[in-house]
């Protein structure tokens, strides 16, 4: 009986077990799929190393990279693609790269001053490709659409210094007032009403826009005791003008002495107001109401009603 070591049917099926042993590891590998992640990494390696050759193996459409993967890996694997080909002159396959890498996601843009101009170039034929349809490459000579004028803003309007102040702008304004007076006393009235007339002179100048200081000079035709004689009035006169009235209203009050006929001399109040008619104009009338109280040894109150005329400088004065 031949020995087991030399029948060949055992040589056949042992080398058969070998092969099959040495095989199964390599098949296993070859049958184990790579993931696109991997496969990215490694183009973008052969990239950095400038071998754009296996850049553009890897990258190339199959079924490595299906539609199901994430933008993110999608967009740079077009990305990459589109520079790999620009740069090995397949201007065809990097159009149809940049176009479908434009049309992935919004955000995915060349810049001009940053991309070497032989990528830009097949970008930018890829991008115009994209937007062919949205765009009117029809020439309208017979349209003039009409543009609307600018809206000033006030940065724009000139701007102007104040004019210089003139000798009227620094000047205090003053006014000076002439009238006839009517008296009448709580006493009662007298006979005649021309015993009740008597004269006023004043002047009134400016302290501050609304406030004036000046004096009073007046004849009063009536006395303490009740009779038709002349007081006279020597007054510091004080007045207010009301803000609402544009200078037309004026609250007068007036403080000094007045001199009865038979010389007493006594210390005299004064309350009223004024009105002007026509206060803009350099000539124009007033009409001043108020209450003038002596008061000394007896304590009297007096009435007084005065129509003049005001004076004052022409506001074109210089």
């Amino acid at each position: 009986m031949e020995p087991s070591f030399c029948n060949p049917g055992l040589w056949v099926r042992a080398g058969l077990v070998a092969a099959v042993v040495a095989f199964c590891p390599a098949l296993a590998r070859a049958e184990a799929p790579v993931a696109p992640e991997h496969v990215l990494a490694q183009a973008q390696k052969c990239y950095v190393e400038a071998d754009l050759g296996c850049a553009l193996r890897l990258l190339e459409p199959d079924p490595a990279w299906p539609d199901g993967l994430p933008v993110a890996v999608r967009s740079e694997r077009l990305r990459l693609l589109g520079f790999a080909a620009a740069r090995l002159d397949q201007h065809a396959l990097a159009r149809r790269a940049f176009a479908a890498w434009v049309a992935l996601a919004p955000a995915n843009r060349l810049d001009r001053a940053s991309t070497p101009p032989a990528i830009y170039v097949d970008y930018a034929a890829a991008w115009a490709d994209a937007l062919a349809p949205q765009l009117e490459r029809k020439p309208q000579l017979d349209q003039h659409p009409p543009l609307d004028p600018p809206r000033p803003t006030a940065a724009d309007l000139p701007r102007y210094g104040p004019p210089p102040r003139s000798d009227r702008d620094r000047a205090r304004d003053h006014r000076f007032y002439l009238g006839m007076t009517g008296s009448v006393s709580q006493a009662g009235v007298p006979d005649s009403p021309t015993n009740q007339l008597g004269g006023q002179m004043a002047g009134a100048f400016q302290l501050r826009p609304s406030w004036s200081l000046g004096f009073q000079l007046a004849a009063l035709r009536w006395t303490l005791r009740g009779g038709p004689a002349t007081r006279a009035l020597a007054q510091l006169q004080g007045a207010y003008t009301l803000p609402l009235t544009a200078e037309r209203l004026e609250i007068v009050v007036d403080g000094g002495f007045t001199f009865d006929y038979d010389a007493r001399t006594l210390a005299a109040l004064g309350l009223g107001v004024r009105y002007h008619v026509t206060p803009e104009q350099p000539v124009s009338l007033y009409v001043a109401l108020g209450d003038q109280v002596a008061v000394g040894s007896e304590t009297a109150h007096l009435g007084v009603l005065a129509v003049g005329v005001a004076v004052r400088p022409s506001p074109g004065a210089k």
